[in-house]
């Protein structure tokens, strides 16, 4: 039975009804954490002020805030992720009519971009090859990694998945992803092929004689986890000579970039992605829309 995740207490009434609508949103839990933890710090942050009440907070408060964290030491992307769960709970405020002034509204500030260092398909298949599929773990191991780059599926949806979610047949998995959404993909020949291998001999062999419906498992049987997957990544990693961390991420993040790189429209990844507009996909890249255009256009004229 999977464990039930509890969330850390709301030091405040309305920042623990937020919360609660945020919930019936179906944010996720990691989400629902962020968001918990980044507004208890900043209704300490008002409360040591002096400040009583969020009708008080001001537009002023909430720039000096921004000078408090600056002067922590916090970078300016994680400035951007403290300020992001602030200015959503004064619009809940505001849209529950609880202030009629929205002080974090139109607050923003630019980050520092950083362009993420994406995997090159030449890494990717030492990573690929670095099991050694000989073992069944090894076997587990490349097939987890094949699915992740055919697919770009979450770290959460690759781990959470079940052995009736994969179809055989016509080669696809379907799950359930961010937002609660059903989704379908088609798995690559070389994923499905390893797949077959994992499932059909060393699956059962980690199975060692016990049950489980999951589709990752250790040995003895149990569902794979987060510190299992991550450390079975970083085993392989070293041995493809990569020096810097990989985590299933970069996977996803290889898979979009790859396949644009190889003449898909931009709109099929981010259909891929489960990403709900092209926004989050350059968001994702740290791309424009323009540059999203010029990809494929140069891959397609490439041709």
């Amino acid at each position: 039975m999977k464990k039930e995740q509890i969330l850390k207490p709301c030091v405040n009434k309305e920042h623990g009804l937020f919360i609660a609508h945020a919930r019936a949103m179906r944010y996720s839990f990691k989400t629902l954490s962020l968001h918990t933890y980044c507004l208890n710090y900043f209704y300490q942050y008002i409360e040591s002020r002096g400040i009583v009440g969020w009708t008080r907070v001001t537009r002023q408060h909430l720039l000096d805030y921004l000078g408090y964290m600056q002067k922590k030491g916090l970078s300016k992307a994680s400035m951007a992720v403290f300020l992001r769960p602030v200015r959503l709970f004064f619009r809940y405020l505001e849209e529950q009519q609880k202030i009629f002034i929205n002080p974090a509204k139109d607050l923003s500030f630019k980050a520092e971009v950083r362009l993420p260092t994406v995997l090159s398909e030449e890494e990717v298949r030492r990573m690929l090859d670095a099991p050694d599929t000989g073992r069944a773990r090894g076997v587990r191991d490349k097939a987890f990694m094949e699915l992740a780059y055919s697919t770009g599926m979450r770290r959460a949806e690759l781990i959470q998945l079940d052995l009736a979610d994969i179809n055989t047949a016509d080669a696809s998995v379907r799950f359930v992803g961010k937002g609660g959404k059903e989704r379908m993909l088609p798995i690559g020949k070389s994923a499905m092929r390893w797949l077959n291998e994992y499932v059909s001999k060393a699956r059962v062999e980690l199975l060692e004689g016990s049950e489980n419906k999951a589709l990752w498992v250790k040995q003895g049987g149990g569902r794979l986890n987060y510190d299992c997957v991550q450390c079975f990544l970083t085993l392989h990693k070293r041995k493809a000579g990569i020096t810097r961390k990989v985590s299933c991420h970069d996977f996803r993040r290889a898979f979009a970039t790859h396949m644009l790189q190889h003449g898909a429209g931009p709109v099929d990844v981010q259909h891929l992605l489960g990403h709900a507009d092209l926004h989050h996909l350059r968001s994702y890249l740290c791309l424009t829309i323009a540059d999203l255009k010029k990809i494929h256009s140069a891959s397609v004229v490439g041709k």
